[in-house]
C-alpha cells in the first residue's frame, strides 16, 4: 500500500469503481471526485455541500451517493451530472447505499441514522424496512439475481429476502460490526460472509445464514470497512489509525499490514486483479498494486521480463528464472508484512545469460508457515520485490 498525492483535504468516506481504474470517491463538503486511469482526479460538481459518506456506481453511467440531511444524489452519465433525489427519510444520516439491476429494473438499499430503505433508482421507498435500528452498511447478498440483502445494526446483523418486507435476525456481536465483507467469488470458498468493527473485531460465517465465529484479529483499533482481493484470495480491512489487516484463510484469522499513514480509513475498495484502493481522513488516498515493485539507487531500470518467479502460490517448491547481461552475485530475501526477515540468502554467484534456480537449494520451503509474503531479489543495487502466497 502507497499513499497517492491529492491535491484535497477533505476527509474521503467512499470510494467506487466499475474497473481497475475508473473510479469515485466522495467526502466532506459534497466532495466527489473521478479517475479514468488511476492516477489523475478531477472534481465533479456535486451541487450539495454536505458530508458525503458512500458512493456506488452499478456500471460507468449509473452512480449515487448518499450522506448528511438524507441526501441522495443521483448520475446517469458517469457524474459529469448530479442531480439531488428527494426521500422521505426526515433529515436523517445516510451511511450506506448499493444497488442491483435485476431484471432491468435498477433496485437498492438506503441504511443510516435510525433507517434502512428498500428503494427505486428514484429512491422513491418501496419498503421501510426497520425503523428504529442506527444501521451501519448494507450489501446485497446476492447481487444480479434477487431482493436478498444484509444490512448491519447495532451489535446485530440482519437479513431479507423480499426486499426489505421482511427481516430476520441472523445473530448478534459481542462488538459493533460495521462493515460487510461479501463478494460472488468464482473459486470455493466454504466462507462466504465476513463483517469488521470496533475494537479491531471481526467474524465470518461457515455456511450461508448459519452462525458466525469471531475471528483472531491482531489489533484493538476499530475497523470500519472490508473487501477482497478476489485474485489473491485475502481478505483485507482498514480502519481507525492508519490500520490496515489482512487474512489469508478465509478469515479465520487476520494480521497486521504495515501502514504507511495514521490517518483513519474508512473505506477500501479492490477494482480487478491485485489492485486496491483506501480512503481516509484529511484527502487520504492508499493504492495497492501488487504487481512487481522496482527501486533503484540509479537512473537505470532491468524489465520486469529479465526475471520471474513461480509458482504463485507454491507449496513446496518455487524457482527463480532470472537473465543477466554480466556475471554478477544476487541476494534473495523473503520477509513478512510485518517486516520480519524469515530467510535471507547473500552472494549467490550467477553466470551471464539465462539462470534457473530452485529455491530448495537455499531453504527448505516446507518450513515456511502458510500465509503471505515478500520475496525480494537484490541485482547490483536493483531491488525486485514480489508478493508470494505460501498454501
Amino acid at each position: 500500500w502507497e499513499q497517492s498525492n491529492l491535491d484535497y483535504s477533505n476527509d474521503l468516506y467512499g470510494i467506487s469503481f466499475t474497473d481497475s481504474l475508473t473510479g469515485w470517491i466522495c467526502g466532506e463538503n459534497g466532495l466527489i471526485i473521478h479517475t479514468i486511469d488511476g492516477n489523475n482526479w478531477i472534481q465533479q460538481q456535486s451541487q450539495v455541500t454536505v458530508n458525503l459518506y458512500d458512493i456506488f456506481f452499478l456500471d460507468s453511467l449509473n452512480g449515487w451517493a448518499c450522506g448528511d440531511s438524507a441526501t441522495v444524489l443521483k448520475t446517469t452519465n458517469g457524474g459529469e451530472n448530479w442531480q439531488t433525489i428527494p426521500t422521505p427519510l426526515n433529515d436523517r444520516k445516510l451511511v450506506s447505499l448499493e444497488f442491483t439491476n435485476y431484471g432491468g429494473d435498477i433496485y437498492g438499499y438506503l441504511v443510516g441514522d435510525s433507517i434502512s430503505l428498500a428503494t427505486n433508482d428514484n429512491c422513491q421507498t418501496i419498503y421501510g424496512g426497520q425503523n428504529e435500528q442506527i444501521s451501519f452498511d448494507i450489501t446485497f447478498y446476492t447481487p444480479y439475481t434477487g431482493f436478498e440483502g444484509l444490512f448491519l445494526s447495532q451489535y446485530m446483523i440482519w437479513f431479507t429476502d423480499d426486499f426489505g418486507i421482511t427481516w430476520a435476525d441472523l445473530g448478534g456481536f459481542e462488538y459493533n460490526q460495521y462493515g460487510i465483507v461479501r463478494k460472488n467469488v468464482s473459486i470455493n470458498w466454504g466462507y462466504n460472509l465476513w463483517t469488521v468493527g470496533e475494537m479491531g473485531s471481526a467474524y465470518f460465517c461457515i455456511e450461508p445464514f448459519q452462525a458466525f465465529y469471531q475471528s483472531q484479529t491482531p489489533d484493538t483499533l476499530d475497523l470500519y470497512e472490508g473487501d477482497v482481493d478476489e485474485y489473491e484470495e485475502i481478505i483485507w480491512a482498514v480502519g481507525e489509525k492508519g490500520e490496515i489487516v489482512y487474512s489469508t484463510d478465509l478469515g479465520i484469522s487476520y494480521q497486521k499490514y504495515p501502514s504507511p499513514v495514521l490517518a483513519n480509513l474508512y473505506d477500501i475498495e479492490f477494482s480487478g486483479a491485485n489492485t486496491g484502493w483506501a480512503v481516509g481522513e484529511n484527502g487520504t488516498l492508499l493504492r495497492y498494486d501488487g504487481e512487481w515493485n522496482i527501486t533503484t539507487n540509479d537512473s537505470k531500470k532491468l524489465a520486469n521480463k529479465n526475471i520471474a518467479i513461480f509458482p504463485n502460490p507454491f507449496h513446496n517448491s518455487m524457482n527463480i528464472n532470472l537473465w543477466l547481461s554480466n556475471n554478477d552475485n544476487i541476494a534473495i530475501t523473503f520477509f513478512n508484512l510485518n517486516g520480519k526477515t524469515v530467510f535471507r540468502k547473500e552472494n549467490i554467484a550467477l553466470k551471464s545469460g539465462n539462470n534457473n534456480l530452485n529455491l530448495n537449494e537455499f531453504i527448505n520451503i516446507n518450513t515456511l508457515i502458510p500465509g503471505f509474503y515478500y520475496i525480494e531479489v537484490i541485482i547490483d543495487n536493483k531491488i525486485f520485490r514480489q508478493k508470494i502466497i505460501k498454501q
